[in-house]
Formats: structure tokens, C-alpha cells, sequence
């Protein structure tokens, strides 16, 4: 398990086994941060910080509020994001 600063690394590891079983695809919008904190027993500030370091490798679009358009969606496959 990784040390308390480094808990995203679970949010990371995730993602990227989804994308490459194929769980999750392109297009496709993540779990919220609460659902996704809650699952792997970490705090929401671990699975924000985990987004932010996904949408600055260019993995996913993160935008804030609430509604539909609100939340993080996949917008490349890491291979791709990673070169």
C-alpha cells in the first residue's frame, strides 16, 4: 500500500489497468470522487489529486460543478499520453 502522500497512486493504477482490460474507454466519464474515494478507502483529496495528475498528462478533461458535464472523462489511452 502506498505511504498517506502518495495515495493516489491507487486512483493512477486503476485507471490505467481499466483502460488497458478495456473497462473503460475514450469517451468515457470516470466514477465521481466521492464513489471512487470511498471504493478504495482513500480521501477525496487523494482522488482530486490523482485527477489533476491525469488531466496534466493529458489522460483525462476535468471540469468542475455539478450536473452531466461535471467530472473527469478519458480523453487518450496512456500509451498515446506517455508517447
Amino acid at each position: 500500500m502506498p505511504t498517506a502522500s502518495r495515495m493516489y497512486t491507487v486512483v493512477l493504477d486503476w485507471l490505467e489497468e481499466r483502460l488497458r482490460s478495456g473497462e473503460i474507454s475514450v469517451g468515457d466519464k470516470l466514477p465521481g470522487e466521492r464513489q471512487l474515494a470511498e471504493e478504495f478507502g482513500i480521501s477525496r483529496a487523494s482522488v482530486r489529486e490523482a485527477i489533476r495528475i491525469l488531466d496534466a498528462m493529458g489522460l483525462v478533461r476535468s471540469s468542475t460543478g455539478s450536473g452531466p458535464a461535471a467530472g473527469a472523462v478519458v480523453i487518450s489511452e496512456p500509451s498515446a499520453a506517455l508517447g
